[in-house]
């Protein structure tokens, strides 16, 4: 009977969407979990950078600070130098 096949098609139809529904809301469910392990992620990456940039400044002050010693020390040898001549 024609009202009973409509039901039965109603019935697949409504389960149908309810189906696509399920997936959907476990599709938006992984996404917010990958979202939020990139964010993770991200952080961990920039606070890397932070610190290995922190560490370069650093070494580079280092460096400056035994260039300008050596720049000291040159000079005064040749001030030294000088002075003999």
């Amino acid at each position: 009977t024609a009202p009973a096949a409509n039901r039965e098609r109603w019935a697949d139809l409504q389960g149908s969407v309810s189906g696509l529904l399920e997936e959907v809301a476990n599709l938006v469910r992984r996404v917010e979990g990958l979202d939020e392990k990139l964010r993770i992620r991200t952080a961990s990456c920039e606070e890397l950078l932070r610190q290995r940039s922190r560490e370069l400044e650093q070494q580079l002050h280092g460096q400056q600070q035994k260039v300008h010693l050596a720049v000291s020390t040159f000079e005064e040898m040749s001030k030294r130098q000088t002075s003999k001549l």
